[in-house]
Parts: C-alpha cells; structure tokens; sequence
C-alpha cells in the first residue's frame, strides 16, 4: 500500500548506533526507506529551479546528523541507493532532504522512536502545497474572510447562495455550510469586516438589473443575515470601510437613469438605520469601471479602471477623514486587475494586472507621502486576478493568475525590502485564477477556488527556517 503513495529508494545510511555509543554498547546497520511523494514530478516547476526544458529529477539523497557546527552530512547520488554513514549517536536529530539543481526541494526527519533495522522517512515538499479538503461548491471569484480559528467562503458561484465554513484541524479541514445564507447568489463581490461590530458587509457581484443596489449584512455573533438597499442603483462600484463608515467609489446606474456614478457616497454604519449621504470631494475624475480602491493610513486610493476599451492609469488620492482630495498621479500604463491588498506604513504595492497584453509583470509602489509613484520592480510571470498574500514581515506570496495553465499553478514570494522576486519551486496541484489565499495563524496559507472544474483545497506550507 506504501508503494501507491510513495516513491520509494533505499539507502544504506551505516552505522547508527542502538545503543550507549562508546561505552560497549551494540550496533546495528539501519536502513532508510526514504519515500517520496507520489505525484511529485507533476508539481515540482523546474523552470523555477533554472532548468525549463528538463523532466523533473532528484540529483542527491543529503542525510543531516545532529544539528549546528557539529553536525554530520552525508551525500548519495540519487541513482546510487547505497551509502556509509559511519558510526553516529541516534540521540541527536536525523534529517533528509533532497536536492536538485543546489535546492532542497524535500525534506523529513528520523521517527523519534526506531524500532528495527528498517525505518521509513517519509519527505515532503519544502515549500510545497499539501491538499486539504474540497470545497461544497466550485468557486471563483469568491471572497475568504478570516474571523478567528475559521474562514468563511462568500460568494463566487451563482448557483448557489451557501457560505462556506472552513476551519483548520491538522493538516487538513472541517468544511461545512455556515449557518445562514445569502439572500441572493453572488460572483465578483466585495465583503467588508466590521471588527468593532462583528460584522460582514457583502456588497455587488448580484445578478445585473436585478440585485445589485442590494447588501447584506451578516451578523457574526447572531449568525443571521439581513438585506439592505443602496440610495441609488448602481453596479461597478468599488466599497471600502474605514471605522465606522462605508464609502462607495464610481459605478454606473443601470436602471432609469443610465448613467455613470463618478462621485462618492458614504453609509454612516454606526447609526440604526444607516444613513447614506453624498460626499462632494471624494470620486473619480472620469467614468470607468474596474477601479480598485483601498485605506492605507487615512488615505483613500483609487486606482486604475477600464472604460470603452481604454485601460486608465489615474490613482486618485483622498483624506477619508476630512473627506478632501489630495491629488492623483499615474501608473507607468493603464491595468485593470491587480492587487491592491499589500500595505507598507508609507506606500501602497499594487502587483500584476491586465492591460492590452492580458496580463503584467510590473509591480507599482504608491508612496503615500508625496503621492508619487516609485520606479516599478517586476514579478516573475505576468500574472492578473492572482493572489498576494502577507506571509511574514516584507514577503509576499503571489499565486496564480498567469496566461497558461502552467502559469496559473506557479508562485512566487516577493521581498519588499529588495524588490526581487523569487519562483516557488513546488506548484500548485490544479491552474488557479480569481481564487483566494488567506494566511492562517500558524504562517501556512489556505488557497480556496480558483479553478471552475475543481472543488479541491490547498494549503501552502512555508518551507524550513522561513
């Protein structure tokens, strides 16, 4: 049964002393059954190692012994399934990995307890992506929203109006219908967390001329769900929270009055009923649709948009405290379609995106202190309608959202501090595009949708010392 999920090579590793090494105490030979994972030709990406053009490979089995300065190290070709450890205490750490192209693209560790001269050491991708679950429903263009130990999955299939509850146990997940439903089906939208109130906000993504000047409120502690309705009719539009208001940006009213909603409206959610007021310094300085807006340090940032086959470079700024204007510059070219979700204390990432060529690899820094844009860095795949997710400290994980399906399992983290950008070595398991990665509190990221013809769940795993 082993066999069916592992790729199995036996190595000889010498002498590993059973007993009280030095002292008189026996010896035996111990023999590693290194196993590894079934279907990892499929997902190891040898263009990220430097190697497009080649089949995947493992070039070396390196055995580690003890840890630090004193530690011993052991090389075997991987071809070469015998090898001579020497006489080593077992009471230090056994590790293995395997390398290719100089990487360790695997990695595992000795069993605690060794109970016979053969002991299994199953290896997993350093780095890699490991499946999770499936989903209920297949989804894209979904949102995931974190409260707590679970992550809710709102939207993203308009055959359906189930949210989704997705909560970590292991290495896997307890997927499981949330406990109210949406009132109408939903793609596209946009959910916004009232921390204070312990609440979710779902605006847009209804069915055109039907539901969107429509929202929804879902209450957290209650798990109940109510629907209110926006002032005006209006889709494209582009919400945003900051405290206790919700400010809406542009749109178009497809009802009677078939015109663009260039100008901003507020929803003073801390009243009951909410009140929804114009706010005469804040909107767009044209008509378009697809802008993407964010806060980050009181400032309001419009970005970006598409209108009558044009791709618009405008990034609008606005003090969403005094509800003022504060200028506009413009990205290097007009996109649509990237992502806006990175924040620094004093400038705002914008990565990938669409312009005339499907995808970008331009990664723009808005500097929030004089409203500039900087020189632009690069990602390594065009990419749009991917993820970008905070992993730690100045990197961050991009998925998904190339032009190939090839491109659309590849990732990379990208470090803010240099600008570089590095390809993950491991892929994901199906092409991803408008799907969600959400870190979880122990620094993996759940990777949900994407992909209409799966409902599978991926978790990515931070490799070793990262």
């Amino acid at each position: 049964m082993i066999r069916g999920v592992f790729s199995i090579i036996l190595v000889v590793v010498g002498i590993l002393c059973l007993g009280a090494c030095g002292d008189g105490g026996g010896s035996d030979t111990l023999r590693l059954q290194i196993q590894l994972p079934s279907d990892w030709k499929d997902n190891l990406d040898m263009a990220a190692l430097g190697f497009p053009d080649s089949a995947p490979y493992v070039g070396t089995i390196r055995v580690i012994i003890g840890e630090g300065d004193g530690a011993s190290i052991r090389e075997f070709p991987w071809e070469d399934h015998q090898g001579a450890l020497g006489e080593v205490d077992t009471g230090g750490s056994v590790r293995v990995q395997a390398v290719t192209a100089g990487k360790v693209v695997m990695e595992g560790v000795l069993p605690e307890s060794i109970t016979g001269p053969e002991v299994a050491v199953p290896l997993h991708e350093s780095g890699g992506f490991s499946k999770a679950g499936s989903l209920l429903y297949v989804r894209k263009d979904h949102s995931a929203v974190a409260v707590g130990d679970t992550v809710l999955i709102i939207g993203g299939n308009v055959q359906t109006t189930v949210i989704e509850e997705l909560v970590p146990l292991g290495t896997g997940l307890a997927v499981n219908a949330y406990a109210a439903s949406l009132a109408n089906p939903r793609s596209g939208q946009h959910v916004l967390h009232d921390t204070l109130n312990n609440r979710l906000f779902v605006f847009k993504g209804g069915l055109p001329g039907v539901d969107d000047n429509f929202y929804e409120v879902i209450d957290l502690e209650k798990k109940e769900i109510s629907s209110k309705s926006l002032l005006s009719f209006r889709v494209g539009f582009f919400p945003v929270i900051y405290e206790q208001k919700i400010v809406l940006v542009g749109g178009y009213n497809d009802s009677a009055r078939k015109q663009w909603l260039i100008g901003g409206y507020k929803i003073d959610i801390s009243c009951n009923p909410f009140e929804e007021t114009l706010l005469p310094f804040i909107g767009l300085n044209s008509e378009r649709e697809s802008t993407v807006c964010e806060v980050n340090q009181n400032i309001l940032i419009c970005a970006g948009g598409y209108f009558n086959f044009s791709y618009f470079d405008e990034v609008n700024t606005f003090n969403i405290l005094t509800e003022i204007g504060l200028g506009s510059t413009q990205f290097s070219e007009g996109k649509i379609g990237f992502q806006s979700l990175i924040k620094t204390t004093d400038s705002q990432i914008f990565i990938g995106g669409i312009n005339n060529t499907g995808v970008l690899e331009k990664i723009d820094t808005l500097n929030l202190q004089n409203i500039s844009l900087n020189e632009p860095n690069f990602i390594s795949v065009g990419r749009s309608n991917h993820s970008g997710t905070q992993v730690s400290d100045g990197l961050i994980l991009i998925l998904g959202g190339g032009l190939t399906a090839e491109e659309c399992r590849s990732g990379e983290i990208l470090d803010l501090a240099t600008g570089e950008s590095t390809r993950l070595f491991w892929k994901m398991r199906v092409p991803r595009i408008g799907h969600s990665a959400t870190p979880l509190p122990d620094g993996r990221v759940l990777v949900v949708g994407g992909n209409l013809n799966d409902r599978t769940i991926e978790i990515w795993n931070p490799p070793s010392g990262f």
